[in-house]
């Protein structure tokens, strides 16, 4: 029942054809700090492991896309890291779009609208896959 809760269901903008042209990008980071305690009661730290992914998309005027996702996870000084790289052709609807020649060639939907923040629209994109939360790169 919180007047804000609602306002985040009303704070949603189908997507056009013209609106996602551009290059639009996100980056998340987590990271969780280890410590040590000895049964002498001594206190140590013991390090770190960090998972960090970004997207970048480029959605062109002429109907073609390129995309790219990149991250790393581990223990630092461990890390493990990959890099997925896509081309195609997309489509737009309101609350849609539809990418062709995603992982494994297949072609993908994403839910997808914007929501209004001071400066400018959020680009959110989801599906089974994933979840993107994009802003506009200038």
């Amino acid at each position: 029942g919180s007047d804000l809760a609602a306002m985040e269901r009303y704070n949603k903008f189908a997507v056009a054809p013209g609106d996602v042209a551009g290059k639009w990008q996100n980056g998340n980071t987590q990271t969780a700090h280890w410590f040590y305690v000895s049964p002498s009661g001594q206190v140590g730290y013991a390090g770190m492991t960090l998972a960090g992914t970004s997207a970048t998309f480029l959605f062109n005027s002429n109907g073609t896309y390129s995309s790219i996702q990149n991250g790393a996870t581990g223990s630092v000084g461990n890390m493990g890291t990959f890099q997925q790289e896509y081309k195609g052709k997309y489509t737009v609807t309101n609350w849609m779009i539809t990418a062709t020649n995603r992982y494994q060639g297949k072609t993908e939907s994403f839910d997808a609208h914007f929501k209004a923040v001071r400066g400018g629209r959020i680009l959110h994109l989801s599906n089974a896959n994933g979840k993107y939360t994009l802003v506009r790169a200038r």
